[in-house]
């Protein structure tokens, strides 16, 4: 694949250019989105730095969780030997920033005392948009690569260029902008809220979850049955399923209160 372009002496990571290019689309749209439902652009770029700036250290550090070499404990063993180049070669790993990020925004919300409902159908449809631009870096970069597979669409890597792999992360791409698409019909005439928040998490987590089967880049952890990623996409599918029962059980107890009055 093509990780950098070269421009004069200076190489670009397209990893980087990608991300941020996903960040400044979804976020431009937010702010559209939050215009038109009686939002201001300030809100929504407070809530996404908060978001962002959480979301980045959160997948940052889940890296070296369950990604480098050894663990946690063999990162601090090198740097206590005065070896911090394991640093510099950190990655960043999705579900450890979804989390913090959406902690971020909530928390953000709360102290700025915002309508919740407004921002959260504002913002949440565009993350897997912003997504979608991230994995097309990952395709750049040759990282979180498919399984073994010579058909229509294979790709070389620089990881692995000795075989031809699944294009898993242009699939996870083209998903999530049907996913963004989705979601945006969703809160298109109604106020959805949490609702939103939900139906992202129980959807990206059912793409995930299916797409996992096709990565061949084992350095991501398996436990079991299913990879670190598979086990989290059950639970914040489960999680999203109960939230939304639970809200649903809320709402029918309300009517039925209301209706014996």
């Amino acid at each position: 694949m093509y990780p950098f372009i070269s421009i004069g002496r200076f190489q670009l990571s397209l990893y980087g250019l990608c991300m941020a290019t996903g960040i400044l689309i979804a976020g431009f749209l937010a702010c559209r989105r939050a215009a038109r439902r009686g939002g201001e652009d300030t809100m929504v770029l407070a809530l996404a730095a908060a978001g962002v700036g959480l979301g980045l250290l959160g997948a940052y550090v889940t890296y070296f969780i369950v990604s480098y070499p050894g663990g946690v404990p063999a990162l601090f063993q090198e740097m206590r030997a005065g070896d911090f180049h394991g640093l510099g070669e950190g990655g960043l790993v999705f579900y450890g920033g979804l989390i913090p990020a959406a902690a971020g925004v909530l928390l953000m919300a709360r102290l700025l005392h915002l309508d919740l409902g407004l921002y959260l159908d504002a913002m949440v449809p565009c993350v897997p948009l912003g997504h979608a631009f991230g994995r097309l870096g990952c395709t750049f970069a040759g990282c979180c690569y498919g399984i073994d597979y010579a058909g229509v669409g294979a790709l070389h890597t620089a990881y692995a260029p000795e075989h031809a792999h699944f294009p898993v992360q242009p699939l996870e791409a083209a998903l999530n902008v049907l996913l963004f698409l989705a979601l945006a019909r969703f809160t298109k005439n109604r106020r959805r809220g949490m609702k939103t928040l939900w139906a992202y998490l129980a959807g990206y987590g059912v793409i995930r979850f299916g797409l996992e089967f096709l990565r061949g880049d084992l350095i991501r952890g398996v436990y079991g049955a299913f990879s670190t990623s598979q086990w989290i996409s059950l639970a914040l599918v489960a999680l999203a399923a109960g939230a939304m029962i639970c809200s649903a059980m809320r709402k029918t107890a309300s009517n039925k209160e209301g209706a014996g009055r």
